[in-house]
Parts: C-alpha cells; structure tokens; sequence
C-alpha cells in the first residue's frame, strides 16, 4: 500500500483537534494526523518538510494564520495550506488567498466527505502547478540550449524574448534586443529567398556591430487568429555565413575549374554539406564523404550504385525526388525529405538538384542535414495536451481549434456534452484562449445550488434582505467582473432565477437582493449542460429566449465513444497522474486489457475510464494493468455505470438502479449518475422514491 497522506493542523482550539480526528477516521486510513497549537510549533512543523498538507485556523493566539503562512513562504516552505476560518467573507479569504493558502474551508459548514475531497482537490492543483512549472522550466532549458539563435516576436515583429545564442549572434544584449524589431537587424536583398507564409524559411543577412552574418530563419506560428492573423512567431535563425561562403566558393569552382575534377572533389568533401553526382543512367558517379557519413555507408561501395538504393524513402518521397530531378533549373525547388538510412537511422534533409556545367544530362545533388532542427520544431510542436484536455483524434482536434477560434470572441458560449466528457475543462481552455485569461474564472455548478439561496448565491445580497443574511456579500458574478463566469448545469436553474440571469446578460448589470440600483458587471458567461435544452425549452422548463442568449457560440464534445483512438493516450496520461499520486510503478495498459477498453461502450464517459483505471491501480501489483484488474466484467456491478435512460419517463428506473448498484449508498448514487447530491434527494423527493425499501 501507498504511505498515507500526511496532514498538520495548527489550531489552538482542543475541539477542532477532536473533531477533525472523528473526520479523518470516518474517511478511512489513507490519512495520518498531526496536530499542533500554537504559532511557534505550527511554524517548526510546516517548515519540517514531513507533511503533505497542512490545515490552518485563521486565529491562532496573539497571531493569526496569515502571520505564519508569510513566516513558512519566507522560509521557502511549499506545503499546500488550506485555511480553516470562521469567517464568510470573500475579503478575508481573499487575504488569505494571497499570502500563499492554497484553499480554505469555513468551520461549521463542510462535512468528512467535503474535507476529503477539498484535500484531495488541493493536493491535484499543487501537483498539476508543479507539473506547469517543471514543464516551463524544460521548455525555458531547451530555449536556453539551442545552438539555434531563437527569438519569439510578436505580430508588429518586435522580439518578446531571446537566447543567448541569438545575442551571440547578433553581438548584443538580451536588454539591447527585448522590444526591438528583427527587422530592423534584416539586410534583404530583391532576389533573396523569402516565403511569409505562417511557416516560412528565409535566407537574408543580418546586420550586427562588427559585420554582416547569413542566416537560415524558420519561422513557426505560436498562435493565430480565425483570418490565419499571426499574433506571434518563434523564429529559429541557423548561422549559415559558411554554408554560403561555401556554396559562393563552389559555384565560383564549379564555373570556373569545371575540367579541374579532383579539386572539385577535394572542395565538397570540405563541405558541411553532402555531395553527389548522379550520369544519365541514374548510377553514382561521386559521393562526397559528408554524404555518405550522412547515408551510413563507405563513399567506395556507393559508387555504381543508384542514387535511391543508397537509402530508404517513401514512395511518395522517391517520386517527389525523381520529378524534381527531371524539371528544368528553373522550376526546381528545394525539397524536404525523410530518409532511413541502411543502419535504420531516420534523417531529415533538404536537397537542391543542379545540372553538372561539364554535361547537363548528369545531376548534383546537395544534401544538407536538418535533424536536430526538425527534432526541436517537433518538440515544441507536438502537443497532444491542449489547456488540460487530451486528444489526438480528429474530433478533439476539431474541438481544440473551435475553442481557439471562439476564445478570440467575448460571445456566451454554450457546451454541450454528456454526463463526464469535461465540459468544465473545456469552460477552462476557452478562458485561457481569452483576453480575459488573466481575470478570475469562476465556476459554479448550478445543480449544487439551492433553490432559495441561488439568486442571493449568483447575484449577491445586503445585509437584512432575508433572515440570515446578517452581512453583505457579493456573488458568483461580481466575483468574476473581469473574467470568465462558468456556469455548469445551467438547465437546473428554477425559472425564476432563469429570467433574472436573462436580464443580467442583457444589460451587463446587476441587482443584490435588497438593493434597488444596478451594479455593472464585466463578465464573459460560458454555460455548460449535458441536457437537450430545445426539449427542455418545448417541456415548458428552461426559458426560449435565455436559450438564444446563451448559444450565441455553441461547443459540442464528443463522447469517448466517439473517439476510441484517444483512449490508449488518456491511459497514459492518467497512468502517469496516478502513479506520482500512489507511488505505484505501474506504466502501461496490456494489450488484452486495453482491448477490453476498446470494446467497452463508455456511458460514463472520460469520468469513467479514470475511475476504471483508478480501480485498477488498487488491485494491481506489479508493472502493467491486466484485464483482470480492470472492473468491466459485468458481474462487478459496484463500480460499473449505470446506463443513461434515453427519456426523462424513465428517470424513477435510473435512480432505483443507481441505488441498487451501490447499495443503497446516496452519496455513491448520485456520483454514478453524474448528478449533484442536492439534485439527486430533490428527485428522491420529486419520484417519492425510498432508498431504504430498495433492496441491493
């Protein structure tokens, strides 16, 4: 078994102590308890590196939490803390917020479940912020340690950021280049080669303090807008000065010592670049020795041979080779090749075809090696990740480039998908693609929300609008002015509340419950249902023209059924999650075992497959999940999914399968159904149904 989590609670209330104890032993073993009182021991503890966690009251003596969450960052101390207060206002957590707690929890309202499940939910952050910033630390290694001069400018050309091999390059500082244009450094002649298309490879020189320099730039989009717009670029410049020196030199040599063949051969095998003259029948009649340490094989044995058995291509590729081959001079390009040499070797080249002066039916080819430079466009490029979501298959792709598309637009946006699909992870992406990426995203189940306090809950309320309302406090849409308000479930809103959010996205303003002047609000609402709202629309439940207001843009994610090739890389990315979680060395699928999953129809969704894969990392003991370790049999039905009724009429049968699949557990019920605890007592209520008189 993987080591419990260990937990710190610095409190000085005795109670707390006792009363989180009888929690975490209502939650089970996976947890170990230390407590301490007082602010010096708490600190000494924290700062001691043996906790994973640690929760922390807001008062604690003469000090408060606040004091010794600055005194535990000083010390560069990163233990996740979540504050435990008695306090409810949003202020207060906003302070503690910003000194470093990593979540909070109000005394007196949560339960062992939420107290778990906020742990749980604190601990995934911290380990997912972690991961970012181990990313951003690679990725800022490779930039640093490409010998690749490397800037990324924006859309006007002006450079945002640099390496050291470009300052290098251009003899300057990384102060003297940050904010100037590339441009400006730019020396273009009217027959340079130049291609401004969003990936372009351009040959120019580069003007620099002690002289002029030839580069090679490639130039890779970054981000784009719907018109194809480039809003920034990586350009990678490659020193090519002896390259064309020595291109210059042959061309001289070639035109001016034609006759004279053993100097010609002496120069090319001086070059970087690989050489080879092919006669009129095809046959090799010289290869340079760059060439054939680049094709593998000794320059000797390559000679009489044809050009194409030297190294494996594609059929496609040989045919674009031979084509090129035949054009006249003019109309050659240079071509963009993946070879496999005899050693099985993958090379990328670029080759140039020119007819021999001495005799036009007889070729040269120049070959020039650009491996290292396709390997790290491939690295920067290959994102199956896209803002937490995952996939490769043509329907994800798809969704990623409408949520790039649609983040641009400060529209509502409606997401639409079945019950585990991540509609709240998409919510996520399009605000991360969005101008208001830096402002606070705020979700809110709407199906979490009860009725009577929803209003209060969405659009805040003064001190003495209802009983209880003791102090003012804004809600979810002042919290997110700025920003992005994610609304899930938002056809369980009650009609009521339903044409006062009508009203708020209409006027961009908002009235607290006992106020009678509006206050403006600058949010981006994006709505998320796993319903039909059409039907719910035709049924009388869920207003027309809110429907209208908030499918401005329309997002629909394929269920995983949809999209099975996308099922062996989710394995590996929830493998990988786990296994830093649990400890266990567990690193593939078996094939029978991922067969299995293939063949599985996925009601639940991604949900699904994480809890299948979760349930096979308990019963797994070695390497590799088998089949067995995976609860898809069908007589294992306490962890199964239960199918979603295709109507509403047979809601009552759903529920009373939910229960007896789990036992009659309420908790675990509403989790197989996807639906909230709070929505599924109040369809309890509404279908008269009994979980006692259900037998498992």
């Amino acid at each position: 078994m993987s080591r419990p989590i260990r937990v710190l609670l610095v409190d000085d209330d005795p109670r707390v102590h006792l009363l989180l104890r009888t929690y975490f032993a209502r939650i089970g073993d996976h947890y170990a308890l230390d407590a301490q009182a007082d602010f010096p021991a708490g600190l000494a503890a924290l700062c001691s590196g043996d906790y994973d966690l640690c929760l922390l009251d807001y008062a604690l003596g003469r000090y408060s939490g606040l004091d010794l969450i600055h005194a535990a960052r000083a010390r560069r101390c990163r233990t996740p803390i979540v504050m435990l207060t008695g306090r409810t206002d949003l202020a207060s957590d906003r302070e503690a917020m910003t000194a470093g707690a990593d979540d909070y929890l109000v005394k007196g309202t949560f339960q062992a479940e939420g107290l778990d499940r906020t742990i749980r939910y604190t601990l995934e952050r911290t380990r997912v912020r972690q991961a970012l910033q181990r990313s951003e630390s690679r990725f800022r290694q490779l930039f640093e340690e490409c010998p690749l001069g490397m800037a990324i400018v924006d859309a006007d050309g002006h450079i945002e950021d640099c390496n050291d091999a470009l300052c290098s390059m251009l003899d300057l500082g990384p102060l003297d280049l940050r904010g100037r244009l590339l441009a400006d450094f730019q020396i273009r002649d009217p027959d340079d080669d130049l291609d401004e298309r969003a990936v372009s490879r351009i040959e120019y020189r580069l003007r620099r303090p002690g002289g002029t320099v030839w580069v090679r730039e490639t130039s890779t989009a970054l981000g784009q807008t719907h018109a194809d717009e480039i809003v920034r670029r990586l350009a990678m410049l490659e020193d090519i000065t002896e390259r064309k020196r020595a291109e210059a030199r042959l061309e001289e040599t070639i035109k001016h010592l034609a006759d004279s063949r053993g100097d010609l051969l002496a120069l090319l095998d001086s070059l970087r670049m690989g050489a080879a003259f092919v006669d009129d029948t095809r046959l090799v009649a010289f290869l340079s020795q760059p060439a054939a340490e680049m094709f593998g094989i000794e320059r000797e044995a390559a000679l009489g041979e044809r050009l194409d058995a030297l190294f494996h291509l594609e059929r496609a590729d040989a045919a674009r080779l031979a084509d090129m081959a035949e054009r006249r001079p003019a109309e050659r390009e240079k071509l963009a090749l993946t070879l496999v040499t005899r050693a099985g070797e993958t090379r990328h080249v670029e080759v140039d075809i020119a007819d021999d002066p001495r005799d036009p039916r007889r070729r040269m080819y120049f070959f020039y090696d650009v491996t290292e430079m396709y390997s790290l466009r491939q690295r920067l490029d290959d994102r199956p990740r896209f803002h937490g979501l995952v996939g490769r298959a043509p329907a994800m792709r798809g969704l990623f480039e409408q949520i790039r598309e649609v983040g641009e637009f400060d529209s509502t946006v409606l997401i639409e998908g079945e019950t585990g699909t991540g509609k709240e992870l998409v919510g996520r992406a399009l605000h991360a693609c969005s101008a208001r990426a830096a402002g606070p995203y705020v979700p809110v189940n709407c199906a979490g929300l009860t009725d009577s306090l929803l209003g209060s809950q969405l659009f805040g309320h003064r001190r003495g609008a209802f009983t209880g309302a003791t102090a003012d406090q804004i809600g979810f849409f002042e919290a997110a002015d700025g920003g992005t308000l994610f609304l899930d479930e938002i056809g369980d809103i009650p009609m009521a509340v339903q044409t006062r959010l009508l009203r708020v996205l209409q006027e961009r303003e908002i009235t607290r419950l006992g106020e009678s002047t509006p206050t403006p609000v600058d949010v981006r609402v994006i709505a998320a249902t796993h319903r039909d709202l059409a039907a719910e629309v035709a049924a009388g439940r869920f207003r027309m023209d809110l429907l209208y207001r908030i499918r401005v843009a329309r997002l629909r994610i394929p269920p995983l059924r949809d999209r099975l090739d996308d099922i062996p890389l989710l394995c590996d990315a929830f493998i990988a999650e786990l296994r830093q979680r649990t400890g266990k060395q567990i690193s593939h699928v078996s094939q029978r075992a991922m067969q299995l999953l293939l063949d599985h129809d996925w009601p639940g969704n991604v949900r699904e497959l994480r809890a299948i894969i979760e349930a096979g990392f308990i019963r797994c003991r070695g390497s590799t999940l088998e089949a067995d370790h995976l609860p898809l049999d069908p007589a294992r039905t306490e962890i199964r999914t239960p199918r979603p009724a295709p109507a509403a009429a047979d809601e009552p049968a759903r529920i009373r399968a939910a229960l007896r699949a789990t036992g009659g557990s309420r908790t675990e019920a509403a989790r197989l159904l996807g639906i909230s605890r709070a929505t599924f007592y109040r369809r309890l209520d509404s279908f008269g149904i009994d979980p006692d008189e259900i037998s498992p």
